[in-house]
Parts: C-alpha cells; structure tokens; sequence
C-alpha cells in the first residue's frame, strides 16, 4: 500500500491531505498505533468496530469483515495433500489437480481452498474464456476438467 495512503502527505498545493485510514483511527483510537490502524487488532473482532468504521468500508459496497478476510494470512494451499490418493478429495483431482469443473459444483469445509485461488474460476464467464481462449474449452462450451492438461507448464 501507498505510504501516503496510511500517513497522509503534502500535496501540491501544499496543503496536508489525511491519510485514509485517519477515519479509521479517529473511531477507534484503540485499534491504531502512531496513527496506522493495526489489521491484526481490527480482525480479532471486527463486531467490536464502531459503527463509523464498518460505515468507512461500507461505502464502496465493502464490509469491515470482507476486508478482514481478504487481510487474512492463509496458510498456502498444498495441492499434493488435496490430491493425494489417501484424500478425502482424491477424486476431485484429475493428473494431480483439481478438477475446476468439479471444484464448481462440489461444496467444501470452510477454507479448504484458503491461501489458493481454485474456487475463483467459478466466477469465470465460461463465455468469455471460450472465446478467448478456446483451448480451454470442449466442443460443447464448457471449460476443461484438466486444465493442467491444456497448460501443464502453469501447474508448476
């Protein structure tokens, strides 16, 4: 992120533009140090925010808690372990890999794809990806089950 963004800055004009996160601090003294709000501190418990801050995120068509989420550290994702024979989700995998297709239709636990970004080709518009780039794609429309198939050097 922008230094100016957290601290402020001078502007051209030579007046001192706040920092974004200022509005943040001002409601939740507690939740900042030397005027940087602390993420770790501020996702503990979101619900703990007063109104004014979740009211901040809320402007954009954003939340308090989906900026916690998107803030969190994932532990990486390990597709060996998703895969692997022994697992629970073996037979989501085709050559070693999720099967997007069936990534799409399956539901899973709560972060199973935490610290990947998997569960993201369901937003795809499969329209717009065949055309393109139609080797993705089957000759019904529909996207390929073996991706890594199609790409294997981007399966690494």
């Amino acid at each position: 992120m922008d230094i100016g963004a957290l601290c402020g800055y001078d502007a051209e004009d030579g007046t001192f533009v706040e920092s974004e996160t200022q509005v943040v601090c001002d409601n939740w003294a507690s939740a900042c140090m030397n005027g940087i709000p602390m993420v770790g501190f501020m996702c503990e418990a979101p619900w703990d925010a007063p109104t004014a801050v979740h009211e901040v995120y809320e402007q954009d068509g954003y939340s308090l808690y989906m900026f916690c989420d998107d803030a969190r550290d994932y532990e990486d994702f390990n597709v060996d372990d998703f895969c692997a024979e022994d697992s629970d989700f073996a037979d989501i995998c085709v050559n070693g890999y999720p099967d997007f297709v069936k990534v799409c239709d399956t539901e899973f636990p709560p972060g199973t794809f935490d610290g990947s970004n998997y569960e993201q080709i369901c937003e795809l518009d499969v329209e717009d990806v065949c055309a393109e780039v139609p080797e993705l794609c089957g000759e019904d429309g529909s996207i390929s089950s073996d991706l890594c198939g199609v790409y294997p050097e981007m399966c690494d």
